[in-house]
């Protein structure tokens, strides 16, 4: 597994062709990353963040980098961690912006990886659930009609 070409140059797709069939060994939510649904870029961070293996202040640390102030440069009373970061107040007001924008009703209030892992489940509700609610609305089924048993139906008809 190298991320390097049989040239010797470094390609994100020669790495991540390189990382199928070992990518979700450890960790099955890795499996999710590579569905090419987004630039490679967004793929490799993803991977970084549930890996744990993005450079912020507490990972740094954890290395035995010499920093000064260990805090969020955004709060400055936090330890600076990836999941403190992608929760952060500021952060979690555009990831509901963003949803809303995706027209997703519903954002786990959890860490990064149970938002992730969550996300094709949530994604695949919103939508089956705004589908029943345009075809109720759009056929004019009632609650009644909708939730009675077939036989009750057909006595009451």
């Amino acid at each position: 597994m190298t991320p390097f070409n049989p040239n010797g140059i470094f390609s994100v797709g020669w790495f991540r062709r390189s990382l199928e069939g070992h990518v979700g060994e450890n960790f099955p939510a890795l499996n999710l990353v590579w569905q090419g649904n987004c630039p490679p870029k967004v793929e490799v961070f993803v991977w970084q963040v549930l890996r744990g293996r993005v450079m912020v202040k507490d990972h740094m640390h954890g290395l035995h980098y010499q920093l000064f102030n260990l805090n969020c440069h955004l709060c400055n009373t936090s330890i600076e961690a990836i999941d403190h970061l992608l929760n952060y107040e500021w952060t979690w007001r555009l990831w509901t912006l963003c949803m809303r924008w995706w027209e997703v009703d519903c954002c786990p209030n959890k860490t990064f990886v149970d938002w992730f892992t969550a996300w094709p489940t949530i994604c695949l509700l919103d939508r089956l659930w705004k589908r029943l609610e345009g075809s109720v609305l759009r056929d004019g089924l009632d609650y009644v009609r909708v939730h009675k048993p077939a036989d009750l139906q057909r006595k009451g008809s």
